[in-house]
């Protein structure tokens, strides 16, 4: 999948964003994201084809809401030229090259409140994903938080697993989830269409909460 070629201020992110981000965040909570937490996420392209900024990507859509503000976001991509154009598009705001969990395992400073876990990956790839992030979470960081996990669900009609019933058998997954300390949001699984103007993809959101 192209990254540069994403369309990631598309209606079909902006409503799957505020269906799973904003939406069940303010329920829950009903402030933004306090001063001292971090919003963590697979960024993608945050810039127009010309570098200037792209108002309703994930970073526009989540200041306009009030959700955060721009030093709490933390971008990471494994793409180097989404990166660069983004913290040109973006300054002030903390871009990273590299993957995810190493990047957020790495950072002395560490205190997320928002995870958002954007991944591409079919269910089997993605529930272990999910599983070693929550781990990850779970070990280094401390109180209540959310995590947001992305997941193809099919492609041109065929499907490609039970995002649930995948996540059940992940080892990661079950210890965190066995702990009492986590539960999921209203709909076990969101799904949408895609991005852009295909309809070829179906996405699964999974949202869940961390206890205090």
């Amino acid at each position: 999948m192209n990254a540069m070629a994403m369309d990631w201020s598309c209606s079909k992110k902006l409503e799957a964003r505020f269906a799973t981000i904003i939406r069940p965040w303010m329920e829950r909570f009903g402030k933004p994201l306090p001063k001292d937490k971090q919003y963590w996420t697979m960024c993608g392209k945050c810039f127009k084809d010309d570098g200037s900024r792209l108002e309703h990507c994930e970073i526009g859509q989540l200041l306009e809401h009030g959700l955060i503000m721009p030093s709490q976001f933390h971008g990471v991509d494994i793409d180097r030229e989404v990166i660069e154009g983004n913290k040109k598009a973006w300054p002030n705001v903390d871009w990273t090259v590299g993957d995810f969990r190493s990047t957020m395992l790495a950072r002395r400073d560490f205190s997320p409140g928002i995870v958002n876990c954007d991944t591409t990956f079919r269910p089997r790839r993605a529930a272990q994903m999910i599983g070693d992030v929550m781990y990850d979470l779970d070990v280094v960081s401390s109180g209540e938080l959310m995590l947001v996990a992305n997941v193809v669900l099919s492609i041109m009609g065929i499907m490609k697993g039970d995002a649930i019933r995948r996540l059940s058998k992940d080892g990661n997954f079950m210890s965190s989830w066995t702990s009492g300390r986590w539960e999921a949001y209203k709909e076990a699984v969101f799904e949408y269409k895609g991005s852009g103007t295909s309809n070829s993809t179906v996405m699964g959101s999974v949202v869940l909460f961390r206890k205090s």
